[in-house]
C-alpha cells in the first residue's frame, strides 16, 4: 500500500519536544525583539548619546542603527507580549501576524517621513534611520510569512 498523499497543512510541523514550530519561531522572535529593546537602552551600546546608563536620547545603537528611549520600548514591550503568547500555536501565529502589520507600519511611517535619506530622524517620537527602517521591512516580512505559513 502507497502512502496518502497529504493535504496541504493537515500536517504541521512540529518540533522534537511535540510543540508546534511556529509556536518556537514566535517565541525566538520574542526573545530577539526583548534582547534587542533591553540592549539598546543600554548607554554605552548607543554611540551619540550621553544621558548616562540607560538611552533616552536618539543615538546609534552599535554605531549602525538610530534608536531613542521610545524605540527600545516599543521593542521591549513587542518581545515580552510575544514571550506570553507563544503558549499556543493560534496566540503564536496572530503575535507574529500583528507584528508583522506593526512593523510593516513603522516601516512606511518612515518611508513616508525620510525615504532614503541619511541621518537619525524621529517618527512618531522613536528614532529611525535607514538601516533601522530596512529592518523593520525585514522583520514585518518575516512576521507576516510566519504567521500565514501552512508548514
Amino acid at each position: 500500500m502507497a502512502d496518502e498523499p497529504i493535504a496541504r497543512g493537515e500536517r504541521r510541523r512540529r518540533t522534537e519536544s511535540g510543540e508546534p514550530h511556529v509556536q518556537t519561531v514566535a517565541r525566538e522572535f520574542a526573545a530577539l525583539n526583548f534582547a534587542a529593546g533591553l540592549l539598546t537602552m543600554v548607554g554605552p551600546t548607543v554611540e551619540n548619546d550621553d544621558d548616562g546608563l540607560v538611552n533616552t536620547d536618539p543615538g546609534l545603537f552599535l554605531g549602525a542603527v538610530a534608536v531613542n528611549g521610545r524605540h527600545s520600548m516599543l521593542h521591549v514591550t513587542y518581545g515580552a507580549v510575544g514571550l506570553l503568547a507563544c503558549r499556543t500555536e493560534a496566540s503564536a501565529r496572530a503575535y507574529l501576524g500583528l507584528g508583522g502589520v506593526l512593523f510593516a507600519g513603522l516601516f512606511a511611517a518612515g518611508w513616508r517621513a525620510f525615504g532614503f535619506e541619511r541621518g537619525v530622524h524621529l517618527v512618531m517620537g522613536m528614532a529611525m534611520d535607514g538601516w533601522g527602517n530596512l529592518a523593520h521591512a525585514l522583520l514585518a516580512a518575516f512576521g507576516l510569512r510566519r504567521a500565514f505559513d501552512a508548514e
